[in-house]
């Protein structure tokens, strides 16, 4: 066993032995042959106990337990308790997903805090088997076929190599002790239902059910990779740019593509969209513009030509009151404000990131907004009012692009369009005395 972690360590390129090595170790037998393992290696490493007080005083034999364990070893040792049904309760979720966010939430805190590389979790070769039946049941993509990676950001699985068999009969051998966790035994959880009911059907007819699993699974591996280099290029031949976070997929390029239900899904499960919207989404292709689709951290928006992604922002601040005396903001525009007499021969500057106005025409405080529906303005040059959505649409503006738009007002008067036009009242001209510039350091 020894020589199959070490072998599968570096295969595997999961650390380097000089690496600072945080185990997840719950009391169970995967996380103590695990801890054994890294200690019979001498790695550099630190211990991390959760208890979620889900099963009374059983939770807090398994702290002690653990803790005896670190002392024994001269090992660092680092626990917490938590209220895991409350949170549960607080935040929609179930007790499982509950405490799998306060585990590797709390494990990266303490690797930050500690100086840890990674953090070790004890899944082994049974749990890659349980997880690829797990999100079969669910409904998922290629990826979701593939297991659990053995490496992911700062997260590393070392035991990934070894069935629960094997695991078991290491510590009989090394004479490891571990504590049962009682819960594993219920069936009333997903992962538990498919390890005591559903894969033992399978060893009884593929006695070496696990060593084919590994097997099929490694080929999906291998198939998902080259379905991404796939993807890859058609994303290169159908998304048209990439500017202010805003990711635009070519229509009409979409449409020639086959099959376009699970390229689109491959191109947008990252931005959090499930498959049904994605047959949501091509039904619209035929359609009128403006229809929104959500996941929980991205919008798609169908518009003429193009499926726009954008992320979804917290709300801004609906308005932004600028007193006379102000020079320069940041937020929500950085904008730099400047009054000053108007000079002789003076040059007018031509970029439209600049607003020159008739100071003595302005009444303060001046407010920064969004605009809405029913505005209106007298563009630059012309004597009549116009209406923004218009104007917006005499720019070919999109959907994303109008939603960025901010307006400068005076009263009830809109003075600037940020960035595209000033209204033609408030404009400069032989009578006036005194101006105010407004600067727009606009991103590059």
């Amino acid at each position: 066993m020894l020589e199959l972690f070490e072998k599968y360590i570096s295969d595997n390129d999961l650390f380097t032995p000089e690496c600072k090595i945080l185990l997840g170790v719950s009391g169970g037998v995967d996380s103590m042959a695990m801890l054994n393992l890294f200690i019979r290696k001498n790695f550099n490493i630190g211990i991390a106990h959760c208890n979620f007080q889900l099963r009374g005083k059983e939770s807090d034999d398994d702290q002690k337990f653990v803790e005896g364990i670190a002392k024994h070893e001269s090992v660092a040792f680092h626990t917490k308790e938590f209220s895991t049904k409350d949170y549960a309760r607080k935040n929609n979720l179930s007790i499982q997903m509950a405490a799998r966010k306060l585990r590797y939430k709390w494990f990266n805190e303490i690797r930050l805090k500690y100086g840890y590389k990674y953090i070790a979790i004890g899944h082994n070769l049974d749990d890659t088997v349980e997880t690829f039946f797990i999100n079969l049941l669910r409904g998922t993509g290629i990826r979701g076929l593939t297991g659990i990676k053995p490496k992911f950001k700062n997260i590393i699985r070392p035991l990934l190599f070894a069935s629960r068999k094997e695991i078991l009969q290491y510590t009989k051998d090394c004479k490891i002790t571990f504590r049962e966790d009682s819960s594993n035994i219920e069936t009333k959880y997903i992962r538990n239902k498919i390890r005591h009911d559903i894969i033992p059907l399978f060893n009884r007819i593929n006695t070496d059910f696990n060593i084919t699993m590994n097997e099929t699974i490694k080929r999906l591996k291998d198939s998902e990779t080259i379905l991404n280099k796939s993807i890859e290029k058609i994303k290169s031949e159908i998304f048209i740019k990439e500017s202010s976070n805003n990711y635009l997929i070519d229509i009409e390029k979409l449409k020639d593509i086959k099959p376009i239900d699970s390229v689109l899904f491959e191109i947008v499960k990252d931005y959090g969209f499930n498959y049904q919207t994605v047959e949501n989404i091509i039904s619209s292709l035929y359609d009128i513009p403006g229809k929104k689709f959500y996941s929980k951290t991205h919008r798609i928006i169908k518009d003429r030509t193009a499926l726009i992604i954008t992320a979804i922002r917290k709300s801004e601040s609906n308005i932004t009151r600028i007193n006379e005396d102000i020079a320069e903001i940041e937020c929500p525009l950085p904008l730099i404000i400047t009054r000053f007499n108007r000079p002789e021969n003076y040059c007018i500057p031509q970029d439209r990131k600049y607003a020159l106005l008739d100071a003595d025409k302005i009444s303060y405080p001046i407010e920064l907004r969004k605009w809405k529906k029913g505005d209106r303005f007298m563009p630059l040059g012309m004597k009549s009012f116009k209406k923004l959505s218009d104007f917006f649409i005499d720019y070919k503006l999109s959907i994303p692009e109008k939603e960025n738009v901010w307006l400068l007002t005076s009263g009830e008067d809109i003075i600037w369009i940020v960035d595209y036009r000033i209204d033609e009242r408030f404009k400069i001209n032989n009578t006036t005395r005194n101006i105010l510039l407004i600067e727009y350091k606009k991103s590059i």
